[in-house]
């Protein structure tokens, strides 16, 4: 017996607000391979995670602040560095080359706007959803740095005995 191959394209619709309210993000058999996929529209940024590849989001589900760098990683153009700073972990970063980041509508640079909201497996399941989200561009990535004006987590860091 063969496999159907799908025919669909990767397509997202939001609605007149801005939201994601459907994509054929699961059922493009070759997204089962690819880590993430990253849409931006309007002031909302999705992360997409497919339900084979799972394993890392304990890294990046408690993250309140997110920094979105954009620039040259090694040697070449169009990749994005995405931070993801919780207050209870070491920052994580991930690298997404522009083949899985799409932008609906232009990016605003060098300032905190937005929401960052990750869904895994499925749009109705969303692990987390940021509203401190920073955009920015560096000649070469990766930068890894922080912000000036960062926001206040909204917890502290608890010591426990």
């Amino acid at each position: 017996m063969c496999e159907q191959l799908s025919l669909l394209p990767l397509t997202h619709q939001f609605n007149r607000f801005g939201d994601l309210e459907n994509t054929t993000y699961w059922d493009l058999d070759e997204n089962k391979d690819t880590p993430y996929y990253v849409i931006f529209n309007k002031e909302t940024y999705c992360m997409l995670i497919h339900r084979n590849n799972l394993d890392w989001l304990a890294n990046i589900n408690e993250a309140e602040i997110v920094i979105i760098t954009k620039g040259k990683y090694n040697g070449v153009d169009g990749y994005y560095e995405i931070m993801f700073i919780s207050p209870y972990k070491p920052p994580y970063t991930v690298m997404v080359s522009d083949e899985f980041f799409t932008c609906e509508t232009p990016l605003k640079e060098n300032c905190w706007h937005g929401q960052f909201n990750i869904y895994a497996g499925a749009l109705y399941h969303c692990m987390n959803s940021c509203n401190n989200v920073y955009y920015r561009t560096a000649d070469t990535l990766p930068c890894c740095e922080l912000v000036e004006n960062m926001p206040e987590f909204t917890y502290e860091f608890c010591d426990c005995d």
